[in-house]
């Protein structure tokens, strides 16, 4: 049964030297996977335009385009967005392996490479009941380095991908977008679980509707194609990260980032020249690599208490010392694997650090949807186990940024906190 299983699985193994095709396929042998041997970059971009594979192997040193160019322009087809990556390479240097992690690979074997450990990779990426607890990074770099054991990102859902031409079609401008609509609401009405989200979020007094959405197709022509499709990459991200030991904690996380969104989406509408759906899918993303990480490491719950009692030391700091990564990291190499606007994973990626932001002169838009995260976090830090210094630390940074003084911000802090409660306490619960 496994080996029929395998079948279906397609591996495409990017490198130019035949002695490792020789070599992989040996190793792969009894998987009985379907072995795709491409030579140059320039031939797999035009077979990835054509099918997607379940794995890639990739390596960095090939003629023509390189391994790392044709990581990057993966990145821009969203029907591969998920697709996991293993790069393999002699050159292993700490410059090499990061900007390959950060462009999206999940992970990165050195050549000569060690075939045992090969095979693991693989055979843990492909097959379903593969633990958990093998599934995180080992790149060849030392182990003080935060991307050593960076957990794999999950594979973007069936949903998300057959909604992906249309966004592609916006991209490129292509007008007729419209008429695809009866398509589109077709397609999300067949997950009944996302639709019935959707309609919970866009009526949600938090968020902001002008009008009540009863249909998809309503709540389609009201907000337009890209804001439901950023709110169903929101809605996914809970399904996409969960785990039998941790879940009654990662529940209790992902109801906090739906609040947090919301609370973000209501912000946007009083004080930020921010677009609310755009607040919404921040305030849901922005601490997503928590889950991811909480998913990987059991002792990641005690270290958000940890954090949270710990006023003198970042929160990241604490993770980098007990995990060897932290979840800005995880929630910026995860949303760009799901396709999130370069805006939002620069927000994700620095949002504990406002020196670097600084330093970067970041847009007034980064600055924005990073001071309403951290007084969203600061408006509920009462109503969840982790509360958040990070207001109070960079309060006058934050007030510069949202453009309001100390008054208009305790006012807005206290309408706010009420409309938390006449809404969360009438039992409204968004996943």
């Amino acid at each position: 049964m496994n080996n029929l299983k395998n079948l279906q699985k397609t591996i495409f193994v990017i490198d130019d030297d035949m002695f490792q095709h020789k070599i992989i396929k040996h190793l792969l042998k009894d998987d009985k996977y379907n072995l795709v041997f491409i030579s140059n970059g320039t031939e797999a971009l035009t077979m990835l335009l054509k099918e997607r594979p379940d794995l890639v192997l990739l390596d960095i040193n090939m003629p023509g385009i390189d391994g790392l160019e044709v990581l990057q322009r993966i990145k821009q087809y969203r029907h591969l967005s998920g697709m996991p990556i293993i790069m393999i390479s002699g050159m292993c240097e700490k410059k090499i392996v990061m900007q390959s992690m950060s462009h999206g690979a999940v992970d990165f074997v050195a050549k000569p490479f060690n075939n045992d450990l090969l095979l693991q990779k693989i055979r843990s990426l492909l097959t379903d009941a593969e633990p958990i607890e093998k599934k995180v990074i080992t790149a060849p770099i030392p182990k003080s380095s935060t991307y050593s054991t960076l957990p794999l990102i999950p594979i973007i859902p069936e949903l998300l991908r057959n909604l992906s031409i249309f966004f592609d079609m916006i991209e490129k401008g292509d007008v007729s977008i419209e008429s695809h609509h009866p398509e589109i609401v077709r397609l999300i009405e067949l997950d009944t679980e996302t639709s019935s989200v959707i309609l919970k979020i866009i009526n949600s007094p938090l968020y902001g509707a002008n009008q009540v959405a009863h249909t998809i197709s309503e709540v389609l022509e009201s907000i337009g194609f890209i804001n439901i499709y950023e709110l169903i990459t929101s809605i996914s991200l809970r399904n996409a990260i969960t785990s039998d030991k941790q879940q009654a904690e990662l529940d209790v996380f992902w109801e906090k980032s739906a609040r947090t969104g919301l609370v973000l989406a209501y912000l946007a509408t009083r004080i930020a020249n921010v677009d609310k759906n755009i607040a919404f899918h921040f305030g849901i993303f922005h601490d997503s690599g928590r889950a991811l990480m909480m998913r990987h490491f059991a002792s990641h719950v005690e270290t958000l208490r940890l954090s949270s009692i710990t006023f003198d030391k970042n929160v990241t700091t604490i993770e980098d010392s007990r995990h060897y990564c932290n979840h800005a990291q995880c929630g910026a190499i995860l949303a760009i694997a799901w396709g999130v606007s370069d805006t939002i994973v620069t927000a994700i990626r620095y949002h504990h650090h406002m020196d670097i932001i600084k330093e970067h002169h970041a847009s007034d838009l980064i600055l924005s949807l990073i001071a309403m995260a951290n007084l969203a976090e600061y408006i509920e830090s009462n109503n969840s186990y982790l509360s958040d210094n990070q207001w109070t630390k960079y309060k006058e940074e934050y007030l510069l940024s949202l453009k309001i003084n100390d008054q208009q911000a305790t006012d807005l802090i206290t309408e706010t906190k009420q409309m938390l409660v006449n809404e969360f306490n009438n039992n409204y619960c968004i996943f």
